[in-house]
């Protein structure tokens, strides 16, 4: 085929074989532009307009970010003397809102201390994960005993984070 292909070439004359050179050059600059030029050129544009957007969107979200840690921050300040009343409240609520009635909540030092007698163990420990992430407390001391199949008793004892027991530290 290349042989033959050769063979039309040379039997061309030379105007007719420079037309087809320069028309084929032609077609590959053509090409190339739509292929390799255009899109990248388009692209770069496209990119230019959505940057200032872009980069106002990351300093609302550092903003926002700065906010959510300076509102943590001062959650756990907030987390002083008077706050163990508060989130002993705050898992007084939790229980009334898990149907949990037979339970004892009481302040033990810097301790919430509750008991729970024969309740279903699963129940509990929904409870207990529920309450730990909405009064910010964590689980210090653990007492279960079972009392029949899929009942338990339990103690449990609730105290702020080390960071917090006494105010927030510089």
């Amino acid at each position: 085929m290349l042989e033959r292909f050769l063979q039309q070439w040379a039997a061309l004359a030379p105007r007719d074989r420079r037309v087809i050179l320069l028309g084929t050059a032609g077609l590959v600059v053509i090409f190339g532009y739509f292929v390799l030029f255009e899109p990248a050129w388009k692209g770069r544009q496209q990119l230019q307009a959505e940057l200032p957007v872009l980069r106002s969107q990351l300093a609302s979200l550092e903003g926002m970010a700065a906010e959510a840690r300076r509102l943590s921050a001062g959650a756990a300040a907030s987390t002083g003397a008077d706050s163990l009343a508060q989130a002993r409240v705050v898992l007084e609520q939790s229980l009334q809102s898990a149907g949990i009635k037979d339970a004892q909540v009481q302040i033990v030092g810097e301790m919430i201390e509750v008991r729970f007698k024969s309740m279903p163990y699963a129940q509990w420990l929904d409870w207990l994960a529920e309450a730990s992430r909405q009064s910010r407390l964590r689980v210090v001391d653990a007492q279960v005993t079972r009392d029949t199949a899929g009942m338990a008793s339990a103690r449990v004892a609730l105290a702020r984070p080390q960071g917090e027991s006494r105010g927030a530290r510089p």
